[in-house]
């Protein structure tokens, strides 16, 4: 293997790393919408109009994250 091979190998491993970095935030927001979500469930108080995510919506996306990280 060549220097120039090495080092293409090596700026691939980190946009790699830079992918699954920023897929492990998305999940970390997606957790917390979800939890966000799931708190709002219990509450008693009436709920305005507007865009209402659906746990099972969340839980799709979570697990499709872990995936691609995997």
């Amino acid at each position: 293997m060549t220097n120039g091979e090495k080092k293409e190998y090596l700026l691939r491993y980190g946009v790699a790393q830079q992918r699954i970095r920023n897929l492990r935030e998305q999940l970390r927001s997606i957790r917390e919408i979800e939890e966000s979500a799931k708190i709002q469930q219990l509450s008693d108080m009436p709920k305005g109009i507007g865009k209402k995510k659906d746990l099972s919506d969340l839980v799709v996306r979570i697990e499709k994250l872990q995936q691609k990280i995997e």
